[in-house]
């Protein structure tokens, strides 16, 4: 069974190479184009120099793609970038199967693959970093947890200078007390950021580098989002359902304008009089510090579809929605904290599979910027909620809350091209309760048979740690837990 398992994952793997090669890559497809010019640029004048290409992109992950954009000619640095995708992929699987679950799946892993085949593929098609991001995060959690915590956090550490995404698990590490893990995040990144922009640009360089980085990344910040809905492309750019651009979407609506005059990059002050001097009842003007093609600025006309969802739930100025915004994320990270803080004194790191999941899927709240393929970073609670289900063999409300997440789950993937569904966030719906079963699960793992069994969880707590005692007991190693 589990032979036919992994086949199956190597057809859903290998099947998103064709659109990878041929119709995002040698086609040339816009993606892959965006990723060579952005690198050559960056490797020919010693700098990004506050182009447009690529903008959230740190040096670190840069210098991780040019020996497929650069070093190597087409389409070799291609067919090199899409090998390795591929062996991200089936690493992730290989990295969850062996080490998340203990291989108690067998080749039940298969069905964790498929229910996120789609965003595994969308990956390859678009040759895109999320399959190195997921095999980076998943083997370092998987090391910390397994007690190699420096090294897990340096692979930590190398996931963030590709995409800054993992920064929120240095949260996860803090609550658990793993502060050699919190080093080898910082060793991670300074051996694929800091280091090489150092040797690359010289001190001033890299210094000047990563403030550009910083200042670009501002434009497009969850904050930026809530306050600048229609220069940050909200209600133009459809595959976006970042939290923010969602909750501008439901709480805000949408402008009653049916064009926006954008000038990008730096325009000067005369140019911006004129635009709004100029402007027409229908039209909006929009200053986006974002250059184009590497002109100083550059004035652009871009409609509103008429077929955007325009319906809203209230339109509330900017302020209430931040805060909206604000106290969600901040309650919700917050009781993730408190919770992993708790469960770490009890759980002795027995339960870091779940515990890691959760925070993996909490990596979701915080990006501006939310892409259908960003979704397979929510494989690893995937093989979780699934080990959940196949060990529940009795009708408890765990078991039926495993159901409903896979359930939604599928549902979202079902309506994953539909973009009014998209639009108006549904996924945070099926991330909701997929969370709330990864949640379950990690009571699971403690022990903690919930309140079904103990009454409540302080109770339930204090019989682990009882059973605990026995079991050290009976081996001859009585102590205080």
């Amino acid at each position: 069974m589990e032979r036919t398992a992994w086949l199956a994952v190597g057809v859903v793997v290998f099947s998103g190479i064709w659109g990878g090669l041929f119709i995002r890559g040698l086609n040339p497809g816009f993606d892959w184009k965006l990723f060579v010019e952005g690198c050559r640029y960056f490797w020919e004048h010693r700098g990004f120099g506050g182009q447009g290409w690529m903008f959230g992109y740190t040096p670190g992950g840069f210098f991780f793609l040019m020996p497929f954009t650069v070093w190597l000619t087409s389409p070799w640095g291609l067919l090199l970038h899409v090998a390795g995708n591929a062996a991200a992929a089936i690493g992730s699987v290989w990295v969850v199967h062996r080490w998340w679950t203990g291989g108690r799946l067998g080749g039940g892993i298969v069905w964790p693959v498929l229910l996120v085949a789609i965003n595994i593929q969308q990956v390859l098609q678009m040759n895109q970093l999320s399959l190195w991001v997921l095999v980076l995060c998943a083997g370092g959690l998987a090391l910390a947890g397994r007690g190699w915590p420096f090294w897990g956090g340096a692979l930590i550490g190398l996931a963030v200078a590709i995409k800054v995404m993992p920064l929120v698990l240095l949260g996860y590490f803090g609550c658990r007390g793993q502060w050699r893990a919190l080093l080898g995040v910082a060793a991670g990144v300074i051996a694929l950021d800091v280091v090489p922009s150092v040797l690359f640009l010289g001190y001033d360089g890299a210094a000047v580098e990563h403030r550009a980085w910083r200042e670009r990344s501002g434009w497009y910040s969850p904050t930026a989002q809530i306050y600048e809905p229609l220069r940050l492309g909200i209600y133009h750019h459809r595959s976006n359902f970042s939290y923010p651009s969602v909750l501008v979407r439901w709480l805000r609506g949408l402008p009653e304008v049916e064009e926006m005059v954008v000038l990008r990059g730096d325009p000067p002050a005369e140019a911006v009089e004129a635009a709004r001097a100029g402007l027409r009842g229908n039209q909006a003007l929009v200053v986006d510090p974002l250059p184009l093609d590497g002109k100083p600025w550059a004035r652009q006309v871009l409609p509103i579809s008429r077929s955007v969802p325009r319906w809203s739930a209230a339109r509330w100025p900017a302020e209430r929605v931040w805060w909206v915004w604000a106290a969600s994320v901040g309650l919700g990270m917050g009781l993730l904290a408190v919770w992993t803080w708790w469960t770490g004194r009890i759980g002795q790191g027995r339960d870091w599979p779940a515990a890691s999941a959760a925070w993996m899927l909490s990596m979701f709240w915080l990006t501006p910027l939310m892409m259908n393929y960003y979704l397979v970073l929510a494989f690893p609670a995937m093989a979780v909620v699934w080990l959940e289900l196949v060990r529940s063999r009795r009708k408890t409300p765990g078991r039926w809350l495993a159901i409903v997440g896979l359930a939604a789950w599928v549902v979202g993937e079902a309506c994953i091209g539909w973009r009014d569904v998209r639009w108006y966030g549904v996924h945070w719906v099926v991330l909701a309760v997929l969370g709330a079963a990864v949640v379950w699960a990690w009571a699971r793992q403690l022990g903690l048979s919930v309140v079904s069994e103990a009454g409540s969880l302080p109770a339930a707590a204090e019989r682990v740690v009882e059973r605990d005692s026995d079991r050290r007991r009976q081996a001859g190693c009585v102590g205080r837990v």
